[in-house]
């Protein structure tokens, strides 16, 4: 498990900066410029941070309009529709989210998970 390390570097960012956020999966991209789409496999709020020398590279949501992706997370619904603008640089970002199917997770799974520093939910959440 090579990347232990790396995942409870980031979980531990993610709880401090976002600490009621619930998420079980995290994707990390390098310049990643996503079309209009919606991650219907997320439940819930999901929460992306941007590192790197860039510029742009805003995350657009509909009804939210466009929100900079930097070290202070934005917070959105994965299920509304979403993109990323145009940039330019190097543009990093980690996303953190819970999986639609966190709750088929097997205990030792989520035993694991858990000790890295996911946080996850105490109980299945539905998808409203």
């Amino acid at each position: 498990r090579p990347l232990a390390a790396l995942c409870r570097a980031l979980c531990a960012v993610a709880r401090r900066r976002c600490p009621d956020l619930v998420f079980s999966s995290i994707a990390l991209t390098k310049d990643t410029q996503s079309p209009l789409h919606v991650d219907s496999q997320n439940v819930g709020d999901s929460a992306l941070i941007g590192f790197g020398a860039f510029e742009g590279g805003e995350l657009w949501v509909a009804g939210a309009g466009a929100r900079r992706a930097g070290a202070t997370p934005v917070r959105f619904d994965g299920n509304s529709p979403h993109c990323t603008l145009s940039f330019s640089g190097r543009r990093y970002t980690a996303i953190f989210y819970l999986a639609r199917c966190h709750a088929a997770l097997p205990q030792t799974a989520g035993v694991y998970l858990t000790a890295l520093g996911f946080a996850l939910p105490e109980a299945p959440v539905a998808r409203p």
